[in-house]
């Protein structure tokens, strides 16, 4: 309070949450030129009201005394009026907690967590839904400080043109709301797409080349090259898709660890019977985080030598980049 002096170095305090007790200390350190010396405020305790049904009234107590002195060390007798608190529901105003943004859109053929940042004001967060459907902790969200993120396997279920209202539940207070566009800007015709995902140094991570949009007249052969970063990941293995038939004949893969290059070859060896004919996965390329690395590996398009359908036609293609996010 106003009465003590240089208080960081004469004054202390202490809680014990469990026993309800608050400790007080005054010392002067100077031994006579920081003493106090005037009537006024010790100190001042701020306290955060618990829930009640009913007005209460709680005491404010001594519990227990030690030794007041005067400058000669001499006892001082002190005398200890008991205060209280009056806590009534009525007086309790309930802040409503918020969230920013409200809004938001999810792109399926980007996909990516949608993120937005809680202002509790004293409540906390008790649960998200979707209409009447509660969203999972830990696997269709999670929570770090204020900030929660929708996950983007969660968001990926939903049809392109479509708005999730999720709703924020708080310990107290009205609800807040988060609307999410599902929108999908994947290019017309065909296009590969290079998965990302997140892994530690050491680790070793799966990344997806997959192909959308394959034509009704099939792939009959393609080639191309990706490129990453030798000083953050190196290529384990690499592993023909699910769409590639007779992928020892068919398939081939090389990979440069002084260029950062990976290299593939899709050809259809028997001319019409073993070609490419539907969309999914391409290759897997397993990367291993070198130790020590940090930061973000992106994952892209080097060199793009041709795709050809059945009849030798070229097919035009687009390319999308992934990452490996080094946690």
């Amino acid at each position: 309070g106003s009465i003590v002096k240089n208080a960081p170095v004469n004054f202390a305090s202490a809680v014990n949450t469990s026993t309800g007790t608050i400790s007080f200390l005054f010392l002067d350190n100077t031994i006579g030129s920081e003493l106090i010396t005037t009537d006024g405020v010790f100190a001042n305790i701020t306290f955060k009201l618990k829930s009640v049904a009913a007005k209460t009234t709680t005491p404010v107590t001594l519990k227990s005394v030690g030794a007041f002195a005067d400058k000669d060390l001499k006892s001082v007798t002190a005398e200890f009026t008991p205060g209280s608190v009056v806590i009534n529901p009525a007086d309790v105003v309930i802040v409503d907690s918020t969230i920013n943004p409200t809004t938001a859109t999810f792109d399926k053929y980007v996909p990516a967590d949608v993120s937005t940042t809680m202002t509790l004001n004293g409540n906390t967060l008790v649960s998200i839904k979707n209409g009447s459907t509660a969203l999972v902790a830990g696997t269709d969200y999670t929570v770090s400080g204020t900030t929660v993120k929708i996950s983007k396997s969660y968001l990926g279920a939903f049809a392109k043109g479509t708005s999730q209202t999720l709703t924020f539940t708080f310990s107290a207070g009205n609800a807040a709301t988060l609307v999410v566009s599902i929108v999908d800007s994947t290019p017309s015709g065909l296009n590969a797409t290079i998965g990302s995902a997140s892994a530690a140094p050491g680790e070793t991570v799966a990344i997806p080349v997959k192909l959308v949009g394959v034509p009704a007249t099939s792939i009959g052969n393609c080639d191309f090259k990706l490129g990453f970063n030798t000083s953050l990941l190196e290529v384990a293995s690499i592993t023909a898709g699910d769409i590639i038939v007779n992928a020892p004949v068919n398939f081939a893969s090389a990979v440069n660890a002084t260029t950062g290059t990976i290299s593939f070859l899709f050809l259809d060896n028997t001319i019409g019977s073993q070609l490419i004919t539907t969309d999914g996965t391409f290759a897997t390329i397993n990367f291993k985080v070198k130790s020590g690395a940090t930061g973000s590996a992106a994952i892209t398009l080097k060199s793009l030598g041709a795709f050809a359908d059945k009849d030798l036609k070229t097919i035009p293609v687009t390319f999308g980049s992934g990452s490996i996010t080094i946690n």
